[in-house]
């Protein structure tokens, strides 16, 4: 673990151990435990990891991606605290980088929506989705996103580089003792509770929204079942329930495909794939 023991000097120090404790607790409890986070991707373990093992991927990332924001800016200083345009550019690079962090299949979804989509919705679809999963990958390196973006945007370690050689390995462990407070913080705010409640409303939204075009879809199939089956007569029109024979007469009539078609177009499925079937981060570093 050369990162974390070049911050916090050994695996024995109190600074190491309250960080660990805290990312145990407040981050890494369920299955984001389990999630082997690496710089092009993420998968899921059978069993979840040591918490210093996450740290030092989450150290590792957080290297990695000033280094190449340093080698795209030769100009600024190696312990820099980044500013808002520079993570702007992080941010934006970064996702536009998907096969470095995106999974294969995800992969395939997102390039089919963005170059064989003949909607507008479709190219909104590819772009939504890029932005969902990648917020998910940041999300699952250490269980909070915002962390790890701040953490990027302020020079950890280089700073643990300087304490080494200065003989006091406190700063930056203080750092990010100074993050995961300021993140307590930032979650406990008003600004923070009211995003929350637009994300879960418009998260039930979307499902109420799928919910209504599986079920749309699944009465076409029922109309079309009952319709072979009296065109090779297997059934007969008395011999149906009333409601089959709605459902025939709408089925018939086209009104069932109608339907369908709308709650497609509301939840984003057109007719090719139908068959197939930063601010936060910002104020963290603020500390």
């Amino acid at each position: 673990m050369p990162r974390v023991y070049a911050i916090f000097g050994s695996d024995h120090t109190a600074d190491l151990q309250d960080v660990l404790e805290k990312l145990s607790k407040e981050y890494l409890f369920g299955k984001v435990g389990h999630i082997v986070s690496t710089s092009t991707g993420c998968y899921e373990a059978a069993s979840a990891l040591p918490v210093i093992e996450k740290l030092e991927t989450f150290l590792e990332i957080i290297q990695e991606q000033r280094a190449h924001h340093l080698q795209r800016h030769p100009e600024v200083a190696a312990d820099a605290v980044f500013t808002d345009a520079d993570m702007q550019e992080i941010h934006k690079t970064w996702m536009d980088d998907y096969k470095n962090w995106m999974q294969p299949v995800t992969v395939a979804e997102y390039e089919w929506y963005r170059d064989k989509g003949t909607y507008k919705r479709d190219k909104q679809h590819a772009h939504q989705l890029r932005r969902k999963v990648f917020s998910a990958f940041l999300f699952q390196v250490i269980g909070n996103k915002h962390v790890l973006l701040a953490a990027i945007q302020h020079p950890i370690c280089s700073a643990a580089q300087h304490a080494t050689s200065t003989g006091s390995a406190a700063q930056p462990a203080t750092i990010l003792q100074k993050f995961m407070a300021a993140w307590e913080q930032e979650k406990n705010s008003d600004d923070y509770k009211k995003r929350v409640q637009v994300s879960e409303r418009l998260t039930e939204e979307r499902r109420q929204l799928k919910s209504n075009a599986h079920a749309a879809r699944q009465e076409v199939a029922r109309g079309q079942m009952i319709n072979a089956a009296i065109l090779r007569g297997a059934r007969v029109w008395r011999n149906l329930s009333d409601k089959e024979k709605v459902l025939l007469d709408d089925f018939n009539s086209s009104k069932l495909h109608r339907a369908r078609d709308a709650c497609d177009e509301a939840f984003g499925w057109n007719k090719e794939m139908r068959s197939a079937a930063g601010s936060a981060a910002s104020r963290v570093g603020r500390w």
